[in-house]
């Protein structure tokens, strides 16, 4: 059997979920197909179709055996018609997508960038382009550019069935508005997502299998909160101070079978990330100034400075103009007066320096459960502004050490 895609248009995607039973849209299309061969077998034989999930409104067509994708795009009329204006068909087989990287930024008088149709004319200057079966057009990898920004990476889909064309692109340098450029298979990946209760990368802490009263450390993975780590830590009797000098080891490295060594779980140069993408990043394995930067913690997105055009990309995003494409700093929308800078903290006395930090060290102290990881010791030692913010937190700390004294 063979597969082949509908996919719709953005903006009907946006406007209009998955709808119709699969089965009757199945049959209305083998009517039609079978009517385009009046007493005669057609080339091709559909078997059935499905809605790829409840949220994405493609379709999934299954024909028998294994028809040439010339046969199935021949009726690519026939085939997308339930589906409304602006649905095309793509097929499994064949179908390749790459990105070309460091393809340099040029803008027009105007402030445009190049269209997809400039994109395809300068792509078609390189032989290994000429005569391509394009399935999707080139198209910029992101929706927006920073001000500064001076190349970025492109995408273009396109059949190539036996590999040969994919083989040229790769041995042949490709060039464009006069810059040598970087092409490889484009390879999209999950959006990055790591839990703040297990520290495991793919979920979000609303989805974590583990109970609301359950802590990780993210150093060694044990029940206690990260900050007590140096007294909690299986080697404590080996320190030469109160804080932990162990050698640094990723506790999701280590259960993926990795050796995990010199970082954590939450540092960004985790290899498992590699697997994911950030969210500033419609897609995954582009090139490399795509990726150069943090995967998880982005800079704020700042006000927006630049004009919307009125069509949609393919990820829903409105396509935004930098309104300074020379480098020149934008002019400011916002008139409202900036907040006076406050004095730095080495300003203010000693005395006051201690408190604001110790006020700081107990605000960030979020989850009640964490009083019930310290040892009677510690939980003696707490200041008064510990004991109030434990109980801001519901906990009284007296009625705590007596529970464990009574136990």
């Amino acid at each position: 059997m063979t597969e082949f895609t509908i996919t719709r248009d953005p903006s009907t995607i946006a406007l209009q979920g998955p709808h119709g039973d699969p089965a009757a849209i199945v049959r209305s299309l083998q009517t039609h197909i079978c009517q385009a061969f009046p007493g005669s077998p057609p080339p091709i034989t559909l078997l059935s179709g499905r809605w790829s999930s409840q949220l994405h409104s493609n379709f999934v067509l299954t024909f028998s055996g294994q028809p040439s994708n010339n046969d199935v795009l021949h009726f690519r009329h026939v085939l997308c018609s339930p589906f409304r204006p602006g649905a095309s068909i793509l097929p499994q087989r064949g179908y390749t997508r790459i990105s070309i990287g460091f393809v340099p930024i040029i803008y027009d008088a105007q402030g445009n960038r190049p269209t997809s149709e400039a994109l395809t004319a300068e792509l078609e200057l390189n032989d290994a382009f000429k005569g391509l079966r394009v399935v999707s057009k080139p198209q910029w990898l992101r929706s927006s550019f920073e001000v500064h920004q001076s190349r970025s990476s492109v995408l273009i889909s396109f059949l190539d069935e036996d590999g040969s064309r994919l083989s040229r692109i790769a041995k042949n340098p490709v060039f464009m508005f006069g810059a040598p450029c970087v092409a490889k298979v484009f390879n999209s990946l999950p959006l990055i997502r790591q839990c703040l209760r297990c520290h495991k990368l793919g979920h979000l802490i609303e989805k974590c299998n583990l109970s609301a009263n359950i802590i990780i450390c993210p150093i060694c993975g044990g029940r206690h909160m990260f900050n007590v780590h140096a007294s909690k830590c299986l080697t404590a009797n080996l320190h030469t101070d109160l804080n932990c000098h162990c050698p640094l080891k990723c506790i999701n490295c280590v259960s993926a079978r990795l050796p995990g060594k010199g970082h954590l779980a939450r540092d960004l140069s985790c290899p498992l990330r590699k697997k994911f993408r950030r969210d500033t990043n419609r897609t995954g394995d582009s090139s490399t100034e795509e990726l150069d930067r943090p995967m998880v913690v982005d800079q704020p997105i700042p006000p927006l400075t630049s004009i919307p055009s009125s069509q949609p990309t393919n990820d829903k995003q409105i396509v935004f103009k930098p309104t300074s494409p020379k480098g020149k700093s934008a002019a400011r929308i916002d008139n409202t007066p900036p907040p006076p800078v406050s004095k730095p903290l080495s300003c203010a006395p000693v005395y006051i320096q201690t408190l604001l930090a110790e006020l700081q060290r107990w605000r960030e102290v979020t989850d009640p459960t964490y009083f019930s990881s310290l040892s009677d010791v510690e939980i003696k030692n707490i200041s008064d502004t510990g004991h109030c913010r434990a109980f801001e937190l519901g906990v009284d700390l007296t009625d705590l050490l007596q529970s464990r004294t009574n136990a």
